[in-house]
């Protein structure tokens, strides 16, 4: 194991978290909550020099947004990952959320408590940090303890394994061809009606 995945999954000691929660919406009994307006109340935070209150937002965001709205998922983390870029550059507390985020994650994935979706989440942060060694070490953990979650995991790596030589790995986790085909097409399908969506959501927010 690799020094800096053997820092992301040991405890470390206790500190004042980066990517504590200290914000949640209020909304009135029986009132949906409004993903994209989130989203978009983070951009006018952003331009109102608010930092903090827009680093809520996000952590918010991407911790709950999946319990109301399923179909974001796959696509809600690298939609907003622009804003945390975007937000990181003027606030730098953000990349320390987004480290400890990903960390957190990683350990549940390498200790065998994780999912694909959240293996998607680790990936998408570790490429916006341009860290996919990181990514590549996860999965190689995956797929010695559990290999059928590792099935699970390998359409969102397949690239880098392929960049790593591990036209094996790839082959052994590919299956049949036209159910892949299908699968894909079925996710993508879902990417782009979630992206219109809340692209839809934040143009109609920016306008009001």
């Amino acid at each position: 194991m690799s020094d800096s995945l053997r820092r992301m999954i040991e405890p470390s000691a206790a500190k004042i978290s980066a990517a504590a929660e200290t914000w949640s919406p209020t909304n009135a009994p029986g009132e949906k909550i409004d993903l994209q307006k989130i989203l978009s109340d983070v951009k006018d935070l952003m331009e109102q020099g608010q930092y903090e209150d827009a680093l809520q937002r996000h952590l918010w965001y991407f911790n709950h947004a999946l319990e109301y709205d399923e179909g974001q998922t796959g696509v809600r983390l690298p939609f907003a990952l622009s804003q945390w870029a975007e937000l990181g550059r003027r606030y730098p507390k953000v990349k320390q959320a987004l480290l400890e985020t990903r960390d957190r994650d990683t350990q549940q994935l390498a200790t065998g408590q994780g999912y694909a979706n959240l293996f998607a989440d680790v990936q998408a942060i570790n490429r916006e940090l341009q860290d996919e060694d990181a990514t590549y070490a996860l999965f190689k953990i995956i797929r010695e303890k559990d290999p059928q979650l590792a099935g699970q995991c390998c359409f969102w790596v397949e690239s880098l394994l392929v960049a790593k030589g591990k036209y094996q790995w790839c082959y052994d986790y590919m299956g049949d061809p036209q159910l892949r085909f299908e699968t894909i097409h079925s996710q993508y399908e879902m990417q782009l009606a979630s992206q219109k969506r809340m692209a839809d959501g934040l143009a109609l927010a920016t306008a009001g």
